[in-house]
């Protein structure tokens, strides 16, 4: 399908099919409520494909591109939950690594996460491999972040930032929202931009509502206003931001 951010966009859901499995609550999802936030998986393993299931699922969908010679430009690791979560997340990098490599190597390969699971090292060794690494930050303090984004216990907020920091090489994604939670006003924004200074991003996406969201009480943002926030991060940072609207 053709994403607003990655052109000729081939997704890779590590996700179980049935439900949402995740290790935030985000009250802006377009996917739901999570019943269960969780950062770790357990006995819920068996409820997500295995890296043979990978294999051959994603091996079937590149062959069939190739032969009816449709473009892929970015295979990209997201889904109805967070990837990050997956028991084999650096083995299922592999399997995507070596398959794009045998039928689109042009390709970008990207993955798209809330952050939470980079503290942890193995975590981050995978996520290297990727060409792209969307990490996810919605506001710059923790009290709103837990308001916005409601993460699974245990949840150390510095901890997650400092991880982040050590990929070096990513791009910050932030949904701009109002109505029951705000972290579009300036006193949120300038928290933000503090957070986005620490972390050097190499880029920033800004973006607001596109669908449904959990919380019926949260309405989009204005593009006028996401482009006034991108506006001032670069001058205040020096780091360029895009909005997607």
């Amino acid at each position: 399908m053709r994403s607003r951010r990655f052109g000729m966009d081939l997704g890779i859901n590590l996700s179980p099919s049935q439900y949402k499995l995740c290790s935030f609550n985000c009250t802006y999802c377009q996917y739901g409520w999570t019943v269960h936030p969780t950062t770790k998986v357990g006995g819920q393993a068996a409820d997500l494909p295995s890296l043979a299931d990978i294999e051959t699922a994603l091996g079937d969908v590149l062959r069939e591109q190739k032969t009816r010679n449709l473009p892929v430009d970015h295979l990209s690791v997201a889904g109805n939950g967070e990837p990050l979560l997956h028991p084999q997340f650096p083995g299922a990098m592999q399997v995507i690594l070596r398959l794009r490599d045998a039928y689109f190597s042009a390709a970008k390969i990207a993955v798209l996460t809330n952050s939470q699971m980079v503290i942890h090292p193995a975590v981050r060794q995978a996520l290297m491999l990727a060409d792209e690494r969307c990490l996810k930050l919605d506001a710059g303090d923790e009290r709103l972040l837990r308001r916005l984004n409601r993460p699974a216990a245990p949840f150390d907020f510095n901890a997650m930032l400092a991880a982040m920091r050590q990929l070096g090489d990513f791009t910050i994604q932030t949904m701009f929202v109002q109505g029951s939670i705000d972290n579009a006003a300036d006193a949120a924004v300038s928290l933000w931009i503090d957070k986005i200074r620490f972390l050097q991003p190499k880029h920033v996406h800004v973006y607001s509502l596109d669908r449904v969201p959990a919380d019926s009480g949260l309405g989009a943002v204005s593009r006028a206003r996401l482009e006034a926030i991108a506006q001032t991060l670069q001058q205040q940072t020096g780091i360029s931001a895009e909005v997607f609207a």
